[in-house]
């Protein structure tokens, strides 16, 4: 009869202890909590609200937003929901310039680890997370944004076997129900790049006001300066989407706006113009990893 018991694999939802960090993102109020189902000191279940009309439900133990889509908005890539294998569309020398970055970020960030960080990670994030979370220090909390459901629930089933603590939420970062200035530091591992790619906006503008007086970003920034052809590329699936945008220069005035200043901008290298590094790349135009690390102002 053990064979045929119901298994409780999965009780990873929203801790109990982070209900002090659910803010309302438009009033910047604590949010009400209702209709909770708890699991293991997680709340698998429930409604949150707020008196301006903002609502977010929890099910399966993810914060889910009206803003939320079952599919992933960026289309930039195929095999995007299945978080791991979309790296093979990268060429060999591509995935070096990633790893190289990631050891950079990495290592610009461990100045500031103390055990119990708050992270902030996404939208559209690729693999640092998932490659580097157990090496974060102790006792971290993750909060793990994306708009697709579907990517979420991926991400999930890698993350919630680690040592750590993951908040999941879908929707857009404007709608993110988390208190301001809680994150001690920001990853953005291409999240900006490919907001740029599926909103024509840089999230920053949402992002910045959750990180604390203090913290620390750190994140991956690639310029497509040599590459007008691949940008195009890029436009026949985002009509709207404006290349000039894709500047490091754009990325750091749109991070002062935010109190954010950059400190270190480090080359990665470039890939090389013969060979194919995305979908949508032109044939022999290369494009250069950037890695960077910033601070928000005290």
């Amino acid at each position: 009869l053990e064979t045929f018991e119901p298994k409780d694999e999965d009780t990873a939802g929203v801790p109990f202890l982070f209900i002090p960090y659910l803010y309302c993102p438009r009033c910047q109020i604590p949010l009400e909590l209702s209709s909770a189902n708890l699991s293991k000191g997680n709340i698998q279940s429930g409604i949150l609200s707020c008196q301006c009309g903002y609502t977010a439900r929890i099910t399966d133990g993810i914060i889910l937003s009206d803003s939320y889509s079952e599919e992933t908005p960026f289309k930039a890539f195929e095999n995007v929901e299945s978080v791991m294998a979309m790296k093979n569309q990268f060429s060999p020398l591509y995935r070096r310039l990633i790893a190289k970055a990631y050891v950079w970020i990495y290592h610009s960030i461990t100045a500031c680890l103390q055990d119990k960080n708050i992270f902030l990670v996404g939208p559209f994030t690729f693999n640092f997370i998932l490659k580097y979370a157990n090496r974060l220090g102790k006792d971290n909390t993750f909060i793990i944004m994306d708009p697709s459901l579907k990517r979420i629930n991926k991400i999930k089933k890698y993350l919630t076997s680690q040592n750590n603590t993951f908040v999941f939420f879908v929707g857009k970062p404007e709608n993110l129900p988390v208190k301001a200035g809680t994150a001690d530091i920001y990853i953005d591992d291409y999240s900006t790049v490919n907001s740029l790619f599926t909103y024509n906006y840089f999230s920053t503008e949402n992002i910045s006001p959750l990180i604390k007086r203090g913290g620390t970003i750190a994140g991956i920034f690639t310029s497509y300066e040599n590459a007008p052809k691949s940008l195009r590329n890029f436009q026949k699936d985002h009509p709207d989407f404006l290349p000039d945008k894709m500047t490091f220069s754009q990325l750091k005035q749109q991070w002062a706006a935010g109190n954010v200043r950059v400190k270190e901008v480090k080359s990665m290298g470039v890939t090389s113009s013969g060979e194919k590094h995305f979908p949508q790349n032109h044939p022999g135009e290369s494009i250069e990893v950037q890695g960077y690390c910033a601070l928000k102002e005290k």
